[in-house]
């Protein structure tokens, strides 16, 4: 007989990522209705640093604690 590992609901939340993601979701939405942005327009540092930065350093500290934490376990 299979035995199947319980997956939780929402995969990120083992990481603790969803309520980061749904603070920057929120985020993103009210700055959405603040500030209209052509973001073609941009240069492409400007761009990066709107759009993937915020993401991508949400997600490197996620990555940071979690490898952290394995490497301390005994």
């Amino acid at each position: 007989m299979e035995t199947h590992t319980p997956v939780s609901e929402n995969p990120h939340a083992d990481f603790g990522l969803t309520d980061s993601l749904q603070r920057a979701l929120d985020g993103e939405k009210s700055g959405e209705k603040k500030q209209k942005v052509d973001l073609q327009a941009l240069p492409t540092r400007a761009y990066l640093d709107q759009t993937v930065v915020p993401i991508l350093l949400q997600g490197l500290s996620v990555l940071a604690k979690e490898s952290s934490s394995v490497r301390h376990k005994p």
